[in-house]
């Protein structure tokens, strides 16, 4: 009976676990869709996770692939005014109106840069299975983009990677859209 009991309890945290992990993504997918739906047709999705990293006091939550998110942030478009919408897995957003976004524009200005990235290379940086990750996703009208980069990409591996002809106009990006929800958050 104690094993029973023991293996019912396992199956009930790995569910409620697993309910958590997924709520995150598809939250995200959620909001996204439903700024689409009132004709928000310029948004990033910007979020940041890692494995194997310390924590700050933020409540953690988990992405499916078992990385620990630590930023997800929506910056958006609407009626002329941008916005960023910041939440986690426990859903308690935070919108708030940003006075100048340099991300979005800059996004769209290097989009046909990214679609060459895209046509030349499918896969180009190794794996890693610590670390941080950073990734931005565009909706911009119908169309999408997306970038990924390690952060050892900005740093130790830089020097590596400059080499290909996007590396730095994501790098650029991302600093701008941490600029943005600095300045957001303020």
């Amino acid at each position: 009976m104690r094993y029973f009991l023991t293996l019912l309890f396992i199956v009930f945290i790995y569910n409620a676990f697993a309910q958590k992990e997924n709520g995150v993504e598809k939250l995200s997918k959620y909001k996204i869709d439903s700024l689409q739906s009132i004709h928000v047709d310029t948004i990033i999705h910007y979020y940041a996770y890692c494995g194997e990293c310390e924590i700050s006091a933020k409540p953690q939550c988990y992405m499916l692939s078992g990385y620990t998110l630590t930023e997800n942030v929506l910056i958006y478009k609407q009626q002329g005014k941008y916005y960023t919408l910041d939440f986690d897995c426990n859903d308690k957003p935070a919108k708030r109106l940003l006075n100048d976004c340099k991300s979005i524009p800059y996004f769209i200005s290097v989009t046909p840069i990214l679609i060459a990235r895209d046509k030349k290379w499918k896969y180009v940086f190794a794996l890693q299975s610590d670390g941080g990750f950073e990734h931005a996703d565009l909706y911009w009208g119908k169309k999408t983009q997306h970038i990924y980069m390690p952060e050892t990409e900005e740093t130790d591996l830089y020097k590596t990677y400059r080499k290909y002809f996007w590396v730095n106009k994501e790098i650029n990006l991302l600093k701008l859209i941490a600029t943005d929800i600095t300045i957001t958050n303020k």
